[in-house]
């Protein structure tokens, strides 16, 4: 008996041993669990590859749909076609390599879904199965890619009076102070890319027609707009109107000419080059219908009783040449009606004029100023000047800066020959 039960404890003592040592031994385990696992990273596996794949192909899908959007909309645009809108997104899926008899293409004009429903704009949305490669193992249906892209028809309503050229500059239109500003019937346009390219600040306001700006916006509540339905951002650049325009090619061999005294205080202008600073204290004019070149010279009007005058006239800057306005004065000009400089008052040459050159025009309430002030490498401070009187008042400069109540219009621009700065239609993908 007591040898049975001596043999029994030993069995237990062994089995007991047996799996304690199986417990301990750690390569077993780290098979089993390897065993186990890895059907699971072979899916993971799977599903990573796969889903890296479908990921690059949403990009692609989403860059064609963009240029669907965009080709069906300027279909609309340029052809007012709106029975091709279909055709013309389609053709340039399948340009792309799109197989139009596997994916599902939805042209929608105007969108009926999203931020542009029932507007002036084409949808297009693209649907496509997904091959499934390793993850079809464990996956049992095709996923499906949906992509959609969105193209706004931009239309400009007024054509502009007010434009500024610089395509980075924060503020490139700025209103600031107390201004008021009223171009209800004319339209202003920054071309500048800036989350702030226009900026209403302090107590100033604007009226306008319309606003457009190729950025953004500051003080929009401070903006008014009568023409367009709302301030327009994200807007296509206005090509600078007068870029062909040039200083005359034989400026070096004119003459130089003085100012005549025609009083004690009094100044008489012949049409030519003047290469002298000269002041104005008192009257001013400008001979009819000249062409007047101020190389590196400035014409300045020295106190608030001044009085510039002259009809049929184009005052060309050179070389630093300005116009100097320190205490105001009082203006009445207008633009020549033909030749090479129709429709300018004011020409700044952009190849000889420094751009950190900042030029004042503060005119007399009364002030008339008919005609293009084009200042397309200087920025430029505009303290009031444009009476009721003046029937044709723009202002083009690389920079803006209002600070005073003042009026333009385009009411008389093309019988003085100015240009008519109408906006170019355009179309632009919505980030909506």
């Amino acid at each position: 008996m007591g040898n049975k039960m001596h043999a029994k404890v030993q069995r237990t003592d062994k089995s007991d041993r047996f799996l304690a040592a199986f417990i301990e031994e750690k390569s077993g385990n780290t098979i089993i669990v390897f065993a186990v696992m890895l059907p699971l990273m072979i899916a993971g596996l799977a599903m990573v590859a796969d889903f890296g794949l479908w990921r690059h192909q949403a990009r692609q899908t989403q860059m064609y749909a963009d240029v669907a959007a965009v080709a069906a909309a300027h279909e609309i645009l340029l052809l007012e076609d709106d029975a091709s809108v279909d055709w013309a997104a389609k053709g340039l899926l399948l340009e792309n390599g799109v197989d139009l008899s596997k994916a599902q293409i939805t042209v929608n004009y105007p969108p009926l879904t999203g931020a542009q429903v029932g507007q002036d704009a084409v949808e297009v949305i693209v649907q496509e199965r997904q091959t499934r490669f390793f993850s079809g193992m464990f996956v049992e249906q095709d996923p499906v890619l949906t992509r959609t892209s969105t193209a706004v028809l931009r239309t400009g309503t007024d054509s502009l009076c007010i434009l500024a050229l610089d395509r980075a500059a924060p503020g490139a239109i700025d209103l600031n102070g107390s201004a008021i500003v009223n171009v209800a019937g004319c339209a202003v346009q920054a071309n500048s890319l800036d989350i702030q390219a226009m900026e209403v600040s302090g107590t100033s306001s604007l009226t306008a027609g319309c606003v457009y700006s190729s950025g953004g916006v500051y003080g929009e509540l401070k903006m008014r707009v009568t023409e367009c339905d709302k301030i327009n951002t994200d807007w296509r650049a206005m090509p600078d109107p007068y870029a062909d325009v040039t200083a005359p090619a034989s400026v070096a061999a004119m003459p130089c000419k003085t100012p005549t005294k025609t009083g004690k205080q009094s100044l008489f202008l012949e049409a030519g080059r003047y290469c002298k600073t000269f002041s104005a204290m008192d009257y001013a004019e400008l001979e009819e219908g000249g062409v007047f070149i101020f190389d590196g010279a400035s014409i300045d009007l020295k106190s608030a009783s001044s009085f510039l005058y002259g009809r049929n006239v184009t005052l060309i800057f050179m070389n630093g040449g300005m116009i100097g306005m320190p205490t105001g004065g009082m203006m009445d000009l207008t633009a020549g009606t033909s030749g090479d400089y129709a429709g300018i008052l004011m020409y700044s040459d952009p190849l000889t004029s420094p751009s950190d050159l900042n030029i004042k025009i503060t005119g007399h309430a009364d002030s008339r100023l008919e005609g293009v002030l084009y200042f397309p490498n200087q920025p430029v401070e505009y303290a009031g000047g444009s009476s009721s009187a003046s029937t044709c008042t723009h202002l083009i400069a690389r920079t803006i800066s209002l600070t005073g109540n003042s009026g333009f219009t385009n009411q008389n621009c093309e019988a003085i020959g100015a240009r008519q700065m109408s906006l170019s239609p355009g179309v632009v993908l919505s980030s909506s």
